[in-house]
């Protein structure tokens, strides 16, 4: 039997409890007058409003799962295309909305390319532009640190919509900046092409992607630089004149082997990085360095000249923290021979 309000007529009291059992909420006594239709009402009233409710938290504890997941996935290196790919599909999916996209902004140009989508006509997604002034949705978007929630875009009195949207029959909407309004990466939104409100919790739900997507934007961002200054440290090492320069851990084994030194000796940063100072050199030179490089990783600096194959060289070693605060030691060695001057 249904979950109903079954109305029951006096000497009935059987006929409920069955019913009762079986799973119906309530039930009315028949009676005169229209006093059982208003409380009737009632019941069905509270229990829609109890249903709505009820989905709504559903549908709450869905958006935070799909922005946990989402932030999870953004930690596994996935890349920001298909962290963008899982973020639109999130969106559609969280609000229940035919359109979402990811735009990016490109200030040069005052435009947003549209770099991910759900529902576009296709070969719209990594071609389509739209405008960044305030006559789109998206350049609004762009000049305001709050949520934009369009009810209805053919009465919307703050922007007009760009071709991208009326092009695709879009009605309502919700836009959130990526990013900050003054340092602004671009946009994230979903659309419809019905009217429908949407609620604080679907604005807090775009909101908590839209601060995912600025994270691994952020964190790509700033790995992009790191690995540009490798790159240049790196770059730097490999043409140290007439010399070397290396790191050690607290094994003695070589992380970092450069300088064009190395090559005088008919070795290369892979003969030397990953070995160890006495699987590099012969034992008399391991016998004079072991020392200093131990008083490196104690914190003392050290300077003094060695005799290597027929060359004189001036060595310094040092400490150096590394990632963790774990202690490193770093040699750099110069090629002095044929100089009045040595230490």
């Amino acid at each position: 039997m249904d979950s109903i309000e079954p109305f029951t007529g006096k000497g009935s009291e059987e006929v409920a409890s069955e019913a009762v059992s079986a799973g119906v909420s309530d039930y009315l006594q028949k009676r005169g007058g229209t006093e059982r239709y208003t409380l009737l009402a009632n019941r069905i009233t509270n229990l829609v409003t109890q249903h709505r409710a009820e989905e709504r938290l559903k549908t709450r504890v869905q958006q935070q799962e799909a922005v946990a997941d989402l932030g999870q996935y953004a930690l596994t290196g996935c890349g920001l295309d298909a962290l963008f790919e899982r973020a639109v599909e999130s969106v559609a999916a969280g609000l229940n909305t035919e359109y979402s996209k990811v735009l990016e902004y490109r200030p040069a140009d005052n435009k947003f390319l549209l770099r991910a989508g759900v529902g576009w006509q296709s070969g719209l997604v990594g071609e389509a532009a739209v405008g960044a002034g305030e006559e789109s949705q998206a350049g609004y978007t762009l000049q305001t640190e709050e949520p934009v929630v369009v009810e209805d875009l053919r009465t919307e009195s703050r922007f007009s919509g760009p071709s991208l949207l009326l092009d695709h029959g879009v009605v309502s909407g919700i836009s959130v900046i990526i990013g900050t309004t003054t340092e602004p990466w671009g946009v994230l939104g979903a659309h419809t092409s019905e009217r429908r409100p949407f609620t604080e919790d679907d604005i807090t739900f775009v909101r908590g992607v839209a601060n995912t997507l600025t994270n691994a934007i952020e964190r790509e961002q700033l790995e992009g630089t790191l690995r540009q200054a490798e790159q240049r440290y790196k770059t730097l090492l490999e043409n140290f004149p007439s010399g070397g320069v290396f790191l050690f851990d607290d094994d003695l084994r070589y992380l970092v082997a450069r300088g064009e030194g190395l090559s005088a000796f008919g070795l290369t940063p892979a003969d030397v990085e990953g070995k160890t100072l006495t699987e590099v050199f012969p034992p008399a030179v391991v016998e004079r360095q072991k020392p200093k490089y131990r008083a490196a990783l104690d914190g003392e600096t050290q300077v003094w000249t060695q005799e290597y194959e027929g060359r004189q060289y001036r060595l310094s070693t040092l400490p150096v923290t590394g990632s963790s605060d774990k202690q490193l030691g770093m040699v750099v060695s110069m090629d002095i021979t044929g100089l009045s001057a040595s230490v």
